[in-house]
């Protein structure tokens, strides 16, 4: 049997790696199957996955108005159990809900679990400088940092050419 997070990171990493945004739950289930990751029911394909999608334990999981699971990609994070969190930063696990709990470290709630994703298991090993900074761990999470501020830039230089726009056409009139 995986974990829950085995099962959404092997999930995230089929949907970036075949660049599929979002995927049915009985295709997705034929896959799982077929991995030995979650048996599927052969008179109902799709219905022990979709019971997990129901109980919210599958990230990227969203429901159609026609009732129709779907999972969406989430950009390809990857996410870590409370357990395997506390692996990585070295510390309990009781430590780690105490770091959601106070908003320290973010996480994912998944059914009556969280998960937590890597980027924020990234950036709490820097601010504790757990790690070198010449470590490929610091410099990835320092790289996706940037992306996020390039990305907010864009999206406010895009806001700010609206604006303009909407001012030199009243102008106008």
């Amino acid at each position: 049997m995986v974990s829950l997070s085995e099962l959404n990171n092997f999930i995230q990493k089929y949907l970036s790696e075949n660049k599929i945004d979002e995927i049915s739950a009985v295709d997705i289930a034929k896959v799982l199957d077929e991995k030995g990751m979650l048996k599927d029911s052969k008179g109902r394909p799709g219905l022990p996955l979709r019971r997990l999608l129901r109980a919210n334990r599958i990230i990227g999981n969203y429901q159609y108005p026609n009732k129709r699971w779907v999972i969406r990609t989430t950009k390809n994070e990857i996410y870590y159990t409370p357990k395997e969190a506390a692996e990585k930063l070295t510390l309990t696990v009781q430590n780690i809900y105490a770091m959601i709990d106070k908003g320290t470290i973010t996480s994912k709630p998944i059914g009556n679990k969280n998960l937590i994703p890597e980027s924020a298991i990234e950036k709490e090993m820097i601010s504790r400088n757990v790690l070198d900074d010449n470590s490929e761990l610091t410099k990835k999470a320092i790289y996706r940092e940037i992306q996020e501020i390039e990305a907010e830039i864009e999206n406010i230089k895009s806001r700010l050419s609206t604006i303009k726009n909407h001012l030199k056409i009243k102008e106008e009139l």
